[in-house]
């Protein structure tokens, strides 16, 4: 096995180790002192009309994700489809549901490309961008219980790394900006140092990949367009914080409210950044559990809340996004690239 790929072989097992490891730890934590027959019969008293409501927010929030996508695609490129795009957002987070490491942002990046005339490098530099903007959404959606004074214990705030997860996510706006003003000059220093860490023979085409990569962020150039991108993204977090509170209403949780939907979103955010398995098993109860818990509501009405929106989320994308998938004639094969595939590739997209 070529050194390359047993590298690349061993990152991925490291991955899914660690990932198991930290599934079964928060699994375990948030699942602790809870009682299945209790959790059952909480479930059993759902309000079945505010459960629509929230699934009807939930998908609300990926056609808007669609329509933000469009805007950054169209700093270089025309947009396309709206029809594509969403197909593409579908399946890539149906992805993300039942395969680890979040491998369904690659899967979204193959099918847009299939069906449109985007580079891969163009796409992942898009996706790089939108992920940005959701973590700085919900980084500071985590201060409307600060700022309100609604949280039952503050003092539970304390287990979170606020301040350093600040930082950090500053440190990478900075880099994502400068990068993206400066593609040129940051594809030719990543050639120098491929040269010099012995990537010689690669150099050339390491920089052209990561030119293609920047120009995905080309969105972040223009302040109008960037203030569109702001602003969709706070709707799509707000149609989320929508979907956790409705889900909480189902259950007949009142004390948290509105305000304390959106600070569970933005820990739950956080959690399942995580390693974890397919799905976020273990991060997403966690992170409930602890945000709830502030609050002062009961484990087994958590877990059973927990359990019900895993249930209408990944179970809902996992459904919608195979049913997308089967009715464009897609197959496990047009998920694998090809030897010939790059990430400047052009090519033409298959017609319809």
């Amino acid at each position: 096995m070529p050194t390359m790929k047993r590298q690349q072989f061993r990152h991925r097992w490291i991955y899914i180790i660690l990932g198991a490891i930290i599934t079964l730890g928060l699994l375990t934590w948030a699942l602790r002192g809870v009682s299945p027959i209790v959790i059952w019969s909480a479930i059993q008293t759902v309000r079945w009309e505010w459960l629509a409501l929230s699934l009807l927010t939930y998908l609300a929030s990926f056609v808007v994700r669609a329509h933000r996508w469009g805007i950054l695609l169209d700093a270089r490129h025309k947009p396309g489809s709206f029809k594509v795009r969403l197909s593409a957002i579908f399946i890539g987070f149906a992805g993300n549901a039942i395969l680890p490491a979040s491998a369904g942002e690659m899967v979204r990046v193959a099918v847009l490309h299939r069906f449109s005339k985007f580079p891969f490098g163009v796409i992942i530099g898009s996706i790089f961008t939108e992920r940005l903007l959701d973590a700085a959404i919900a980084f500071l959606f985590l201060f409307i219980p600060l700022l309100a004074g609604e949280l039952a214990n503050p003092a539970g705030l304390r287990t979170l790394p606020i301040g350093w997860i600040g930082a950090a996510l500053a440190m990478l706006c900075v880099a994502f900006l400068v990068a993206a003003n400066h593609p040129e000059a940051i594809a030719h220093l990543t050639a120098t140092l491929s040269c010099k860490v012995g990537l010689e023979r690669f150099s050339s085409r390491i920089g052209t990949a990561v030119r293609s990569i920047l120009e995905g962020l080309a969105a972040l150039r223009y302040p109008k367009r960037g203030i569109f991108a702001i602003l969709e993204s706070v709707l799509i977090w707000s149609l989320t914080a929508l979907t956790y509170w409705t889900g909480l209403l189902a259950f007949g949780i009142t004390s948290p409210g509105l305000i304390g939907a959106f600070f569970m979103q933005s820990v739950v955010a956080l959690a399942i950044a995580l390693p974890s398995s397919p799905g976020y098993v273990g991060p997403f109860e966690a992170a409930i559990r602890f945000s709830l818990s502030l609050y002062a509501v009961s484990p087994n009405t958590i877990i059973a809340y927990a359990l019900t929106l895993r249930l209408l989320m990944f179970v809902s994308l996992t459904l919608i996004g195979y049913a997308i998938a089967a009715h464009l004639g897609l197959s496990k094969a047009d998920f694998i690239p090809t030897k010939t595939a790059s990430l400047d590739d052009t090519s033409e997209p298959i017609s319809r």
